[in-house]
């Protein structure tokens, strides 16, 4: 029983790498994060992405935020516009 907090701690960091390893983001700094603090850094890992301004855009067919260089939507599998055809529309400039 006295390692059961080195066991449970362990446990927690291989959890949040795995998450975090599934959204795209750095393992082992998730994987340090979970061993220090635990089921804090395995909730972290859990909420949703945050799309920054001028890297990611959502997806037309899901809505999931996804890199704005994207070819395909890595959710949902659709394939995306060129960012040029991506901007056009946004601008309201298409014509057709």
């Amino acid at each position: 029983m006295p390692h059961f907090h080195l066991v449970m701690a362990v446990v927690f960091a291989i959890v949040t790498a795995v998450a975090a390893h599934a959204k795209g983001r750095n393992s082992l700094g998730w994987f340090l994060a979970g061993l220090v603090i635990g089921p804090f850094a395995l909730f972290v890992t859990a909420l949703p992405n945050v799309p920054r301004p001028g890297q990611f855009v959502s997806c037309t067919a899901c809505g999931e935020a996804i890199r704005e260089d994207a070819k395909m939507c890595r959710y949902c599998g659709r394939e995306l516009p060129r960012w040029e055809d991506r901007q056009m529309l946004l601008s309201g400039n298409a014509s057709g």
